[in-house]
């Protein structure tokens, strides 16, 4: 909300003329008045298209409870009716000479970035830029302020001051202080808060969302949003999410800031709740304020311990950081636009890799501030289903309580919301910490933890011994590919193995096919296999509770950049799984293991060697083999 990007990406032989083109929309713009009219018709029509967003409504009603006098609150796309271009010749002039104001204003070379990513050279990607950018008139007057204002004319006075309500965003100014656009005030000063929103798709939902300060944006090595970010959004043995999916009161769990702005932060926890999950919200919410406070219990009795996590997360993010390969070009150029803006050409690609972040760095001071502030007396609490909205429609609003809470209406999409406090002081006195809470009464034996010590985190990145020296050089992407050495062949099975000497990686795959013609067919009296769609989806639900069922125990690994898959194909039932080599037998045994074993009980999940599925019905000879890659 504090830049806007302009992106394009074109085949590299026509980049140079697309370039040309491209750039002349900044330093000769046309701005002329039949381009003003069609592009508020272009606008008014993106408009119409959020109207019917689930998120996009969302946000707007998120907007409706900010402060008004807060930037934030404001409308940010527009529409025919806030740029209405069609009323009278003299609206479209006007809507047009505050469109020149605008970009006197903001598109000025000292306010813009350019990032160009290709395969040619830099020279030649800078040439370009210098040779065409260059052209871009900087119409900053020298001229005293006040002596400036008096010159200017009423569109350009209300442009200048709707500049001056946002708050300072370049590199070169000093952070804004703490003020957040959500405040009790704003609903009478009664926090916790609930707002229930009425979802045009199927969704049940409950989010939770605290406004903190925005301590990261200009040290986002330090960032303490992330950490909690990590934190509450856990899945591992002992996390909140883990809990509550147990309990199967949960299908999914996210954390992290939902709004990041120079003058405040918006945290969020959003809940993807069961059937079950929703019928019990007020136990969902009171299991993540449990966990907020382990939080803070741990920050005063025992900070070593959060030190230790903030050490393995700078690990991880350091090795990422050296061991990424190159993505999308695409997200690349404006990620890295944006990054130059906010953090400076010298950090614009480390910022927030916690390069040199260790335990002993640890920011104690700063999480505590902002966990102090994960509290119910500081929280907006969303549901969002059909069932909330039945239940919020039959609530009743005592009159003196109407101004602050009821039924509301968004003003810019005509949505409506509902407002409410919490009135039940029993499930207040629980999530505030006061009284024993709901979870240890319904969840007996249920305990939260902080994560374990990451057993996957790889020790060493070292390259195999056996690569040629060359191969340990670079990429040989020139290199033909070999294949794959055969090395056990026998009544057990196949195994092939080929050394990876064209990309030399720390990294491995490794992948075992179970030949097995049941997983989607079915033989038939003549002894012929045929495929059978019941039999397909029985095999796909067991693999798909299969990784529900290791959700948990192998999150650590997906953290450290080990990830697996078994899927059941017509092929057999195929597990995969790859990332860095040192770790990476250990994830392979782990999931290999459970795969091929129940219970201790007699009817023990097995994987047997059968016979390769066969071909429309053809008969083909029995046959076991597993393969490894």
């Amino acid at each position: 909300m504090q830049c806007t990007n302009y992106k394009a990406e074109v085949l590299a032989d026509h980049a140079e003329q697309a370039f040309d083109i491209f750039s002349n929309f900044f330093v000769a713009p046309l701005f002329t008045l039949s381009g003003t009219s069609r592009e508020v018709n272009a606008i008014d029509s993106e408009n119409s298209k959020n109207l019917i967003s689930d998120d996009r409504r969302r946000l707007q009603i998120l907007k409706a409870l900010a402060d008004p006098t807060h930037w934030y609150s404001k409308f940010s796309t527009g529409h025919a009716q806030t740029l209405d271009t069609t009323s009278t010749e003299e609206r479209l002039i006007y809507v047009r000479e505050a469109l020149l104001a605008f970009h006197r204003k903001h598109y000025q070379p000292t306010n813009m970035t350019v990032v160009l990513a290709g395969p040619q050279s830099l020279d030649t990607l800078q040439k370009w830029i210098v040779d065409r950018y260059s052209k871009i008139p900087n119409n900053t007057h020298q001229k005293e302020e006040e002596e400036e204002k008096k010159e200017m004319s009423e569109i350009e006075l209300r442009i200048e001051q709707a500049a001056a309500e946002a708050p300072p965003n370049s590199l070169n100014e000093p952070p804004p202080p703490f003020r957040s656009a959500f405040t009790p005030q704003q609903q009478g000063g009664r926090w916790p808060v609930l707002l229930t929103t009425k979802p045009l798709k199927s969704m049940r939902k409950v989010v939770l969302l605290w406004p903190i300060p925005s301590n990261d944006n200009r040290m986002p090595d330090q960032s303490a949003s992330s950490m909690l970010s990590h934190l509450l959004g856990h899945e591992g043995e002992g996390s909140s999410f883990a809990i509550l999916q147990d309990h199967g009161l949960l299908n999914s769990l996210s954390a992290g800031p939902r709004t990041r702005a120079p003058d405040f932060t918006l945290f969020q926890v959003d809940l993807g709740l069961t059937e079950k999950g929703e019928r019990h919200w007020q136990l969902v919410v009171d299991v993540i304020f449990e966990y907020c406070r382990l939080l803070k219990t741990t920050l005063e009795q025992n900070p070593q311990e959060l030190a230790r996590i903030w050490g393995e997360m700078s690990r991880l993010d350091q090795l990422f950081f050296h061991q990424t390969s190159p993505g999308n070009v695409y997200a690349y150029a404006p990620n890295l636009a944006d990054r130059i803006l906010s953090y400076g050409t010298e950090k614009a690609l480390s910022a927030g890799q916690m390069l040199e972040e260790t335990e002993e760095s640890f920011p104690l001071e700063k999480v505590k501030e902002v966990v102090n502030l994960l509290i119910p007396s500081n929280c907006i609490v969303e549901r969002c289903s059909e069932m909330a909205w039945e239940e919020a429609m039959a609530m009743t609003i005592s009159e003196d309580k109407r101004d602050a809470f009821g039924t509301k209406k968004e003003p810019w999409y005509g949505i409506d919301y509902h407002l409410s406090e919490i009135e039940n002081p029993e499930v207040l006195a629980s999530w505030n910490g006061s009284t024993k809470s709901m979870m240890e009464n319904e969840m007996k034996g249920s305990r939260l933890s902080l994560p374990r010590p990451n057993r996957y985190i790889p020790r060493t990145l070292d390259l195999c011994p056996d690569l040629p020296e060359e191969a340990k050089q670079g990429t040989r992407l020139e290199k033909s590919i070999d294949p794959p050495t055969l090395l056990v062949d026998d009544i057990h099975g196949r195994l092939f193995h080929r050394l990876d000497d064209r990309y030399a990686l720390p990294k491995s795959s490794l992948t075992f096919l179970i030949r097995n013609a049941a997983v989607q067919n079915v033989k038939t009296t003549k002894s012929y296999w045929e495929h059978d769609d019941k039999t397909a989806l029985l095999s796909s639900m067991i693999s798909g509770v299969f990784g529900d069922a290791m959700a948990q125990e192998t999150y650590d690994a997906d953290l450290a950049g080990l990830h697996w898959s078994l899927s059941m194909t017509s092929a057999g039932i195929k597990l995969r799984v790859d990332g860095f080599s040192d770790r990476l037998p250990d994830l392979g045994t782990a999931v290999l293991s459970k795969s091929t074993s129940g219970r201790k009980r007699r009817t023990s999940t097995t994987i047997s060697l059968t016979s390769f599925p066969c071909h429309r019905g053809v008969p083909i000879r029995p046959f076991s083999s597993a393969s490894v890659f």
